[in-house]
Formats: structure tokens, C-alpha cells, sequence
């Protein structure tokens, strides 16, 4: 089973604690994201992080853009960024990295993958028999006549 970089970053974001993922619920600017579930967050949720805060967007136009979060006011859900490539619209889902930036974990994650490849690959030789037909009409015995 495959899976991709952005679910496997994902994970590692739910797994240290750094995972906060929501959607603009009114149209902000460049700037600005509008989400009323940011109100719940106290306005030193920003400042008192690890780390400088970074959001990610993760849908409509500006998908895959991260930004540099410099504030959150709670009065009415306002987070602060760096100028991203234009208006911030209502309904654009969005991430917040407070530990570390999307981008930052995705080089860990493929240097982890390529550092750890060779002791997790593990070749397997299939060398059993099967007997029988595996195709489902493989004799041609089934099969309807039409005029």
C-alpha cells in the first residue's frame, strides 16, 4: 500500500501535536484570514509558540501557498500573515504549523525516507506454485449466443 507525502505529513503533524486545520469563514485580504473558530484561541496562541507559526493554504486559488503568521485577534477570528498572491476567500481551507512549517516537514519526512530506505525495503521472492485457470472464463466454455 502507497501513500502520499501529504498524508503522511499530516500524521506526523497530528503525532507531535502541531495540526490545526480549518476553512475562512468570511473572505479576508492578502493578509488576512477571517475564521470564526479562531476565537476560541487566545491571542498569545501565536506568540507563545515554539517557533515562528506558519500557515498553509489547502484549496481554491492560493492552494500550496505558506506564509509567515505574525498575529491573531480573537475578536472576531482576524490571523495576521505575510502577503500571500491575493485575497484570501471565504471557505479556503488552511492549515497553522506551529512547530515547524509544512515545507519543513516534508524535507524531513523524504530525507527520513531516503536515509531509512534501504533497512525498511525488504525484498520478497514469490516462488509458489498455482494450479488452475485464473481467468474467470479462461476455457471458454461460458458464454451466450445473441441474434
Amino acid at each position: 500500500m502507497s501513500v502520499t507525502l501529504e498524508s503522511v505529513m499530516l500524521e506526523l503533524s497530528r503525532q507531535i501535536g502541531d495540526f490545526w486545520a480549518s476553512a475562512a469563514t468570511s473572505g479576508g485580504s492578502s493578509t488576512t484570514i477571517v475564521d470564526t473558530a479562531l476565537m476560541a484561541k487566545a491571542n498569545d496562541w501565536i506568540s507563545d509558540a515554539p517557533a515562528e507559526m506558519h500557515d498553509r493554504i489547502t484549496s481554491l486559488t492560493y492552494d500550496e501557498e505558506e506564509r509567515k503568521i505574525s498575529s491573531l485577534d480573537n475578536s472576531d477570528g482576524t490571523l495576521t500573515t505575510l502577503a500571500h498572491g491575493g485575497t484570501i476567500a471565504t471557505a479556503t481551507t488552511y492549515e497553522i504549523h506551529r512547530m515547524f512549517s509544512a515545507s519543513e516537514k516534508r524535507r524531513a519526512l523524504v530525507y527520513a525516507a531516503r536515509q531509512g530506505f534501504p533497512y525498511i525495503f525488504e525484498r520478497i521472492i514469490d516462488e509458489s506454485k498455482t494450479v488452475g485457470n485464473w481467468l474467470r472464463n479462461g476455457s471458454v466454455e461460458a458464454w451466450a449466443v445473441s441474434t
